[in-house]
């Protein structure tokens, strides 16, 4: 009877670690939902914690995003690029970097939790950038400072940059820092609807990240390779 406790040991181990390790991943999971469900409230309604920078760049950069306001727009300068970049969270937060050109292309590189690391550049209506490159201006974004708490720690913070006429101005955003005006969300919310980056990046079902392939199937994603880049992984659909 020891000989067999003794051989059954260490699979009793590997058993108690993969429970502990799915339970952690469960936990995680819900922490991170929680954390953007919070953030995309914040992006759309306002949180109340954050002091606006300026109600009057905020109804300028509303008027500026009116859909109707793009045809009339004129196109921004030929150096003109605006790039998002996204840092990660202790938990599954995208890590990413999107740079939208006047011409209207786009190019994605993912860092950590993506479906898709290294899509090939894609084209977008170059209407869309010259809106988004008025409201920029429209908003001053070159006079806009960074705004970071100074805590350090493991939360999501985004990083915009506007260059234009050779010269590149850059707000640093830490998410945890409530003094941040509230037009910095709605900013780095558009870029995102801009560029398209919903085509490349997971999303929560539940507790589980999923991503869609080519042909609209469905499917779990998994860190792999010891990494942190979502891959869609064959046999595990949602």
């Amino acid at each position: 009877m020891y000989s067999t406790i003794t051989r059954r040991g260490p699979f009793v181990v590997l058993l108690v670690l993969a429970a502990l390790f799915a339970v952690y991943r469960y936990l995680e999971s819900r922490v991170e939902l929680l954390a953007r469900e919070m953030q995309e409230e914040s992006s759309v309604h306002g949180d109340p914690t954050k002091r606006p920078l300026d109600p009057q760049r905020e109804a300028a950069w509303l008027a500026s995003q009116r859909s109707s306001t793009g045809a009339t727009t004129p196109l921004p300068d030929d150096d003109s690029v605006v790039t998002l970049t996204r840092r990660g969270c202790m938990g599954s937060c995208p890590a990413y970097s999107v740079s939208i050109y006047r011409s209207g292309r786009v190019e994605f590189v993912g860092d950590r939790w993506v479906c898709t690391p290294r899509p090939s550049p894609i084209v977008i209506d170059r209407g869309a950038v010259a809106q988004l490159v008025n409201g920029l201006k429209a908003v001053s974004f070159d006079t806009m400072p960074s705004y970071t708490w100074g805590h350090g720690g493991d939360g999501p913070a985004a990083t915009i940059t506007f260059r234009r006429q050779n010269v590149a101005h850059q707000v640093d955003h830490e998410i945890g820092d409530f003094a941040a005006p509230r037009l910095l969300d709605w900013i780095e919310k558009r870029i995102d609807e801009v560029s398209g980056t919903a085509l490349w990046l997971p999303t929560h079902e539940g507790y589980r990240l999923t991503c869609v392939l080519p042909d609209g199937t469905k499917q779990s994603c998994r860190p792999v390779d010891g990494g942190h880049t979502c891959k869609p992984i064959q046999g595990i659909r949602s």
